[in-house]
């Protein structure tokens, strides 16, 4: 799961190596960027979209999620038109 979201997971073996864990998580928490698209041929059909990132320099490790589920017709309506506060919030399943 956490490959498939971009994220990493930590199996610490002894108590003192949790400790080290906390400081490689603060280290990537540190280096993140956020990146935003939207298609050319975009499409509100609610289809899962696979996606590819790299990094054009040498020595960068990239973590991103393998894809996205496009919004459904009906949920991007409503986005669209909603409240801009009401955009911040993502729905709980």
């Amino acid at each position: 799961m956490a490959q498939a979201t971009g994220g990493s997971a930590f199996y610490p073996q002894r108590l003192e190596d949790i400790a080290n864990e906390f400081h490689r998580i603060e280290e990537e928490l540190r280096s993140q960027y956020s990146l935003a698209y939207k298609p050319a041929d975009f499409r509100a059909d609610g289809s899962f979209r696979s996606i590819y990132l790299t990094a054009v320099r040498g020595g960068y490790v990239v973590h991103a999620r393998t894809g996205y589920f496009a919004p459904s017709s009906r949920s991007y309506v409503d986005w669209a038109v909603g409240e801009p506060q009401s955009r911040c919030r993502a729905p709980l399943p």
